[in-house]
C-alpha cells in the first residue's frame, strides 16, 4: 500500500519552516507505532510519501500525520493506493476535490485501487467518516485523540493538556475519539487487501516518483 501526502498551510514564508519541522517529528512518531515497509519521506513540493504491508496501517500512519500538522497550524490531503504512486497521486487528487464540494468538504484522504466495489469502497467509507469527525473536533480534542492513539493513558493526556482526568474523559466521549481509535483499529485486522476484488499485492521496494 502506497501513500502519498500533500502538506497544505505552507504558501506563508514564516509557516513553511514551523510545519517541517511538524512534518518530520510526525513522520519519526508515526513509524513507530504504524511500521512502514518504505519509511514515509518528506519531497519537494510539500508533499510526503511512504508505503505499508496493508492500508490499516498506512490510514494509521495518515491519521497520525495529520493531527500533527492540524496542530501546528496546517493540514494534509493523503492518497492511498495499492500498486503504484501514480494512483496514490490521483487518490491525492480525488481527496482534494471532494473537499471542495459542500457534501464532502471535511474529506482529506482517499483509496485509488483501480476499482470500486467491496473492500474498496468500505476502506473510503471509513476515511470519509473519519476525516468528517477529525475536521470538526476541537484542537484541543484532536490532540486528546493522538494521545489516545498512542496508547498514553488519561492521565498522561491531563498533564500535558493541563487539565484533569474527567475533563479528558468527557472530550473524549464527545468528540467521538473512541470511535476513530475502534474503527482504526478494526481496519488494522483487515490485513492486506482481499484476492479477488482486482487489486494486485504491492511487492518489492518501491520510489517515490513525481512521474
Amino acid at each position: 500500500m502506497v501513500v502519498v501526502g500533500r502538506v497544505s498551510g505552507s504558501h506563508r514564508a514564516w509557516k513553511r519552516p514551523h510545519l517541517q519541522r511538524a512534518l518530520e517529528t510526525a513522520v519519526a512518531e508515526a513509524e513507530v507505532l504504524a511500521p512502514a515497509t518504505q519509511p514515509l519521506t518528506p519531497t519537494p513540493g510539500d508533499e510526503v510519501c511512504g508505503a505499508y504491508a496493508h492500508a490499516g496501517t498506512a490510514a494509521l500512519a495518515v491519521l497520525l500525520v495529520r493531527l500533527a500538522l492540524l496542530d501546528a497550524g496546517g493540514d494534509l490531503h493523503a492518497g492511498l493506493a495499492l500498486d503504484d504512486w501514480r494512483a496514490a497521486r490521483r487518490a491525492v487528487q480525488t481527496a482534494e476535490a471532494h473537499a471542495t464540494s459542500p457534501r464532502s468538504r471535511t474529506a482529506r484522504t482517499w483509496l485509488d485501487a483501480g476499482t470500486s466495489g467491496g473492500w474498496v469502497d468500505a476502506v473510503n467509507a471509513h476515511l470519509l467518516l473519519r476525516d468528517e469527525l477529525v475536521t470538526r473536533m476541537s484542537p484541543r480534542a484532536r490532540r486528546l485523540l493522538a494521545h489516545h492513539l498512542r496508547g498514553r493513558s488519561q492521565a498522561d493526556a491531563a498533564h500535558h493538556e493541563g487539565i484533569t482526568q474527567p475533563a479528558v474523559s468527557q472530550a473524549l466521549a464527545r468528540s467521538g475519539a473512541h470511535a476513530v481509535v475502534r474503527a482504526t483499529e478494526l481496519l488494522r485486522r483487515t490485513g492486506p487487501a482481499p484476492v479477488g476484488e482486482g487489486e494486485r499485492v504491492l511487492a518489492g521496494s518501491l520510489r517515490c516518483r513525481g512521474d
